[in-house]
């Protein structure tokens, strides 16, 4: 049993942070940065165990922007993510918003886990464009009650501030046109 010449896929780091943060907001990815330094014993462990699992390696290469980032390269970096200790793993959203700080090593599972908490929370914002959408397009096609209904359940989710302000003033806009409807049927 021999092993094959094949390429086994790795993780493509970026190491200028400046630039990951503007590909991060091009193509609307979050950020994963891993702060290390030379001489961090679990940082080279991470290196040689998490880093190379499977599962890891590819919802980085699929949904992330991996950054390496070397600690004594970048101090003004690392004072302002207030990094104390090596590794830290920082995972933050396509604006830079930080979601989370992860200190010390991190196993494969522990970090999917992670990674996967980040995609939700951004799958949200989308989802809830997307059910704006419909809404809209409900209240285009004169489905006053059923688009209606739709806003004042996405309203209740507190995960939908963000788009509060948007679904808020359709719904505004929805139950004026069916009151009219309404009187204009009266």
């Amino acid at each position: 049993h021999w092993l094959s010449a094949q390429a086994v896929p790795t993780i493509s780091w970026r190491t200028n942070y400046a630039q990951a943060r503007q590909e991060a907001k091009q193509r609307q990815l979050p950020l994963l940065l891993d702060f290390t330094t030379e001489w961090c014993v679990h940082c080279q462990r991470m290196d040689a165990t998490t880093f190379q699992d499977a599962t890891i390696i590819s919802l980085l290469a699929q949904h992330f922007i991996p950054v390496k980032i070397d600690a004594s390269r970048e101090p003004t970096l690392v004072e302002a993510l207030r990094i104390r200790g090596y590794p830290t793993l920082v995972l933050a959203l396509p604006d830079g918003r930080i979601v989370q700080t992860l200190e010390g090593y991190q196993d494969a599972g522990q970090l999917a886990a992670h990674l996967r908490r980040v995609l939700a929370q951004m799958g949200t914002s989308n989802e809830y464009a997307r059910f704006l959408e419909q809404a809209k397009q409900q209240q285009a096609a004169g489905e006053y009650a059923t688009a209606a209904q739709a806003l004042r359940a996405l309203l209740e989710d507190p995960q939908a501030l963000a788009v509060h302000a948007r679904a808020k003033a359709a719904l505004d806009s929805i139950d004026q046109l069916a009151r009219q409807q309404w009187e204009a049927e009266q």
